[in-house]
């Protein structure tokens, strides 16, 4: 395991990897931008509707029965949390994982900041 680090003390991921950590994470914004704010083992992510969407694996896991780890990282103007959930859409494949974020009222929602942490 290496990590290299750049001129600003950030440090190069791309290369790091663990027994016990994590084989894939990301941090998404799908408020807007939809941008990918930094990734590892992910190739791209598709917004596909408002407060879903799907990411896919760099290097795929070898099956479908993966952990995601959810964390997402805002309130409301109320000051109530929205929630991450593992989207079942029927899809269930090895390649990519689908993500639904909710207000805790249950509506489907956009967020600035999406964190998943996968584990194969």
């Amino acid at each position: 395991m290496s990590s290299e680090f750049i001129g600003d003390d950030s440090w190069d991921s791309s290369d790091v990897h663990a027994t016990g950590v994590c084989d894939a994470w990301l941090v998404y914004d799908n408020n807007g931008t939809n941008a990918i704010r930094n990734s590892y083992n992910i190739s791209s992510v598709n917004d596909s509707a408002v407060g879903v969407f799907r990411a896919y694996f760099s290097t795929p896991a070898p099956d479908s029965d993966f952990i995601l780890e959810i964390g997402i990282a805002a309130t409301d103007a109320n000051g109530n949390c929205r929630v991450g959930n593992r989207y079942n859409d029927n899809q269930v494949e090895n390649a990519s994982f689908k993500v639904e974020v909710q207000s805790t009222s249950k509506i489907i929602v956009d967020n600035d900041r999406n964190c998943v942490a996968v584990y194969f």
